[in-house]
């Protein structure tokens, strides 16, 4: 309601607009819809008054939607008269973030090190959590993966998806490969094809819903990814997606370029956003931080020796102990 209600509001100065000029509303219904909007838009700059800015936003916000849906031009929002109008009078949209931090992706790594899967259900979300977080794949891409389009070969397997932009469906293959240790795509989408056979389905879909006995939309996939990360601990303000948030903020801190981190994951070359909306501070009690100084430099003044292998042990804390556990046992068959 409250969108519908912004929406009213914002085509009142367009129809303003219409009456006042003596337009007719099929001069907005063509091919080139934009012009006329950038028409109205003029107008309603030259009239001022008070938060004019503010009117403008809504009358192009809204009259965009609607023109785009009873036009003849798909996307009005994205017109170079429409954004070049917005720039010069500076209400472009800024890129916004989601999530102003992120989770660290090693806590989704050391619950699968160190969990014994059992269930189907379990070697289902391990294999589609990895998948995510080895190849940024979107839900939607995820829903497109099908057996009969997957390559298994001895240290690699890829698969087909596909991402839309615009009208436009852009076809992609994605190749994961071994990995040593139990943190592996490829070893986790074996596990659970395995598993799958077993169940003979008669689906082409690579997953499957077990709680409607169906092919999984792209909000279910969002469910099973949610259902893990809290498993492994990751706070509840995170949705499964943000497995896509952490693996690309892991790959730029750890040095990856921009263009690099671009093609991995499928964005355009010349894309920045994946520093605008994925690239984020990882989530950690900077109080602790300062309070760990302050005891470390307490400790080292009382102590007359010199502590031993003192920086080892503080690299050992950051990154973790490594898991002992078998890979046999980490997938109970």
């Amino acid at each position: 309601f409250e969108t519908w209600r912004k929406r009213r509001t914002g085509l009142t100065y367009l129809a303003d607009y219409i009456k006042s000029q003596g337009k007719k509303l099929e001069d907005f219904l063509g091919t080139r819809p934009d012009a006329e909007l950038v028409n109205a838009l003029t107008w309603l700059k030259s009239n001022g008054g008070v938060k004019y800015k503010s009117k403008i936003k809504s009358l192009r916000t809204h009259a965009c939607v609607v023109l785009s849906q009873f036009s003849q031009m798909p996307d009005v929002s994205h017109s170079p008269l429409i954004l070049t109008f917005s720039k010069g009078l500076g209400i472009q949209t800024i890129p916004k973030a989601k999530y102003p931090t992120t989770w660290n992706l090693l806590i989704l790594f050391d619950y699968i090190q160190t969990t014994k899967f059992s269930k189907i259900e379990e070697k289902q979300q391990v294999a589609m959590a990895l998948v995510v977080a080895f190849s940024a794949a979107r839900m939607t891409e995820l829903v497109l993966m099908k057996l009969s389009e997957m390559q298994i070969m001895r240290n690699q397997i890829s698969v087909k998806t596909q991402t839309s932009k615009g009208k436009n469906k852009i076809d992609h293959t994605i190749t994961f490969k071994q990995r040593t240790g139990l943190i592996c795509p490829v070893r986790a989408l074996r596990v659970w094809l395995d598993e799958r056979r077993s169940l003979k389905l008669q689906s082409d879909s690579l997953w499957w819903n077990f709680s409607k006995n169906n092919i999984p939309t792209a909000d279910n996939c969002s469910h099973m990814l949610s259902e893990i990360i809290r498993k492994a601990g990751v706070p509840e303000k995170y949705s499964g997606p943000t497995i896509r948030h952490a693996m690309m903020t892991k790959l730029r801190a750890c040095g990856a370029t921009q263009a690099e981190v671009n093609a991995y994951t499928r964005h355009s070359l010349t894309s920045n956003v994946v520093d605008a909306y994925y690239y984020r501070p990882v989530e950690r009690d900077l109080g602790a931080l300062l309070l760990k100084g302050t005891i470390k430099q307490y400790i080292l003044q009382q102590s007359e020796a010199p502590t031993p292998c003192e920086n080892n042990a503080e690299e050992l804390e950051d990154l973790g102990e490594s898991s002992n556990i078998n890979e046999e046992d980490a997938f109970v068959e």
